[in-house]
């Protein structure tokens, strides 16, 4: 009996127990005897039902339906007698009879094996679900099918152009069921594994209609989502944090906690399951046949190539594309130029399976182009154009990748302990030796014998560089604050003036007046403020900002009575949404209703702060959480238990080109609540450290 049967005969069985309680109050009651036989007669149909399922299944003679035949007649009695007595000794009976049934059907009658069905669209993304289906294919409790399933291709306009199937190019020893003799609603599988999470949102393929989560999941009490990428630590990339998919898949697999952490504002957390990376599992695998690969599983053309070489996967991604079109094509023929006339080493070129589809779709223009320095690379003879379904197989007989840095193919060399090479889009001919121990700077000081500067190179933008003139040692001085690693600032003016001020600025703040640090020099002079903050413009370039005012003061029970609210906030997260963006547009009709006079020791935005030498000087540290959410409220809580001068002054503006920091919508929302509920949080506990309740204790 499958699985999915024996869970609706239990269902029912749970129901009749309840509707013959229900019979037995209202017989006893003597007037509602017409109810009760609708009830009864309800009760038989069940019943009825239930032994024909069972008998579809196991066939005739079963000892649950001959006890469902006998409840039957218990039912018939029932609705003949209105005694107490014999009602109870009848319900008691009735009891019995269902206890019999659920026991037979849950420990008596076989369970048929679990239907558990892989759904993959792309062949060379198999990988991902191969040891999971290795696991159910060997397991006596499950019958697993390997369904590839169709999808297509999209043009710039998001028109399919292309049907698409690539059944046929998965490993031989995968059996591939093909999809137009699976019959989902025949089927009904138990479980269904997907590794795509995009239905109809991505712009360069999408699976067929047919094979969308939300439909999959009207033939499935288990649909499983397992990710077709592997990630390095921390969080999930911001673009995965929610996809069509989630909203339908029962269970999503995470690579490890960080990921499950970053997805438990989106999906219930129910839902996440922490259970590492098939396609590490399969990684490993072939890492132990390594030899064995090599010899008899690779091409005859890539063994007589590699033979007594080096081997180096040059790895081309879609988003590497798109995000640098413009050196693309001149940075491909570059690299593949670089190992033309080498003996010693030789190129496996991997394109990302979707290149093509992306380029037709996305950069028409590059095409053509594309297409030809392909074939050149092909006629050439000297390197190894990889269009294969199996990446695992390429990781393994390549020494080293060179690629970009945002590719998951590091990942994979991460795993074997093999080097990684991360190429510079903008470097598209041969550097001269100056030019390759040049480093761009942004802007630099010289402090007595040594040169402070910030690189103008990605992964290098975010620390201030000292370099010795003396020795030519080089180190880092300083790691600027507020940034996680994934995030990339560019600071790009480094000066010290006579009295050290430091600024801070969130990242959708810009500094747009020339005298911007004139100004802040001009009214330290002017006021002595310890803290300074100005006018916040928006990207049309009016006033923005809201009077910030000084009687929202800290204390503990109100900290707690605020968290409690965010929280709520959280849970009808639409209907707050709707709320917020009322309010807002209420606040945009009072736009001109801002500060237009400078004002003295009040509670400053915290998107944009200057800090003065004295407050550097005397005031010492600041508390580790000050910058994030909540900061106005710290800040003001630190300047005036310090007795330090706040100002906001009206000369002093930038501009807010918003949507940088949280996003936008729903996202944004809830993203603000979370914060705000952390670092709520971390006052209160910082509160209490210091055993006060409010500012000025």
């Amino acid at each position: 009996m499958r699985h999915k049967t024996k869970k609706e005969i239990i269902c029912i069985l749970d129901t009749l127990q309840k509707a013959q309680d229900k019979v037995v109050k209202l017989l006893r009651k003597g007037s509602y005897i017409g109810e009760a036989n609708k009830v009864l007669v309800e009760c038989q149909r069940c019943a009825i039902q239930v032994g024909e399922s069972i008998e579809k299944s196991e066939g005739v003679g079963t000892k649950a339906v001959s006890v469902l035949e006998a409840y039957c007649e218990y039912l018939y009695l029932m609705s003949e007698n209105t005694d107490r007595k014999s009602l109870l000794a009848l319900k008691e009976q009735m009891d019995n009879a269902l206890h019999q049934v659920k026991c037979e059907v849950q420990e008596n009658l076989p369970a048929d094996p679990l239907k558990v069905v892989f759904m993959p669209y792309k062949a060379s993304m198999w990988d991902c679900m191969e040891s999971v289906w290795e696991a159910a294919d060997v397991d006596e409790r499950c019958d697993a099918y390997v369904v590839p399933i169709p999808f297509y291709e999209k043009n710039q306009q998001g028109n399919t152009i292309n049907d698409c199937y690539e059944g046929n190019s998965f490993p031989a020893y995968v059996p591939i069921t093909d999809y137009r003799a699976f019959s989902l609603e025949e089927e009904q599988p138990d479980v269904i594994y997907i590794h795509n999470p995009f239905d109809g949102a991505n712009y360069v393929t999408s699976v067929h209609p047919e094979y969308y989560s939300s439909n999959l999941k009207h033939f499935t009490d288990y649909l499983v989502y397992i990710p077709y990428y592997i990630l390095g630590k921390g969080l999930l990339p911001q673009t995965h944090m929610n996809l069509p998919a989630y909203q339908y898949a029962d269970k999503i697999i995470v690579q490890d906690d960080e990921k499950a952490e970053s997805l438990k504002d989106y999906v219930p957390e129910e839902k996440i399951i922490v259970m590492g990376s098939p396609k590490v599992d399969r990684l490993l695998k072939l890492n132990r046949k390594k030899r064995e690969i090599i010899e008899n599983e690779i091409p005859e053309e890539w063994r007589r190539k590699i033979k007594g070489k080096k081997v180096i996967l040059f790895n081309v991604s879609v988003s590497g594309i798109l995000k640098n079109s413009k050196y693309t094509l001149d940075k491909i023929q570059y690299v593949i130029s670089r190992f033309e006339n080498r003996d010693d080493v030789v190129l496996i070129w991997r394109p990302h399976p979707l290149v093509e589809a992306t380029l037709k779709s996305m950069r028409t223009e590059m095409y053509a182009k594309y297409i030809k320095i392909k074939k050149k690379f092909v006629r050439s003879g000297k390197g190894i154009l990889d269009e294969t379904g199996d990446v695992g197989v390429t990781v393994i007989v390549s020494d080293a990748y060179l690629g970009e840095n945002s590719s998951s193919l590091i990942h994979y060399f991460g795993v074997l302990g093999k080097p990684v090479m991360f190429i510079d889009w903008k470097v598209v001919k041969e550097e001269t030796e100056e030019e390759r121990r040049a480093l761009p700077v942004y802007d630099f000081y010289i402090e007595n014998e040594s040169v402070f500067f910030v690189p103008g190179k990605v992964g290098m933008e975010h620390y201030l560089y000292k370099l010795d003139l003396k020795t030519g040692d080089l180190c880092v001085d300083t790691k600027f604050p507020g940034t996680a690693s994934y995030e990339i600032k560019d600071y790009l003016c480094i000066n010290k003036y006579n009295c050290d001020f430091v600024c801070i600025l969130n990242p959708d703040i810009r500094i747009t007046d020339n005298m911007f640090a004139s100004d802040i020099r001009g009214e330290y002079r002017e006021h002595m403020y310890d803290v300074l903050s100005g006018i916040i413009l928006d990207q049309d370039g009016n006033a923005a900002n809201i009077s910030y005012n000084n009687d929202d003061l800290i204390a503990i029970p109100k900290l707690k009575y605020r968290r409690m609210k965010c929280q709520v906030y959280r849970f009808f997260l639409p209907f707050f949404y709707l709320f917020s963006e009322i309010r807002n547009k209420r606040r945009q009709k009072r736009k001109n209703e801002v500060i237009t006079d400078n004002r003295y020791n009040v509670q400053l935005p915290g998107c944009f702060l200057v800090f003065s030498p004295d407050f550097l000087k005397n005031q010492g540290e600041l508390f580790p959480g000050t910058f994030m959410f909540m900061e106005e409220e710290i800040l003001y809580y630190q300047v005036m238990k310090r007795k330090a001068k706040t100002m906001f002054s009206t000369k002093i503006r930038v501009k807010h080109i918003g949507g940088v920091s949280r996003g936008s919508g729903l996202k944004r929302c809830n993203f603000t609540l979370k914060e705000t509920v952390k670092s709520m949080d971390k006052i209160i506990e910082f509160l209490a450290l210091e055993k006060s309740n409010d500012y000025l204790s």
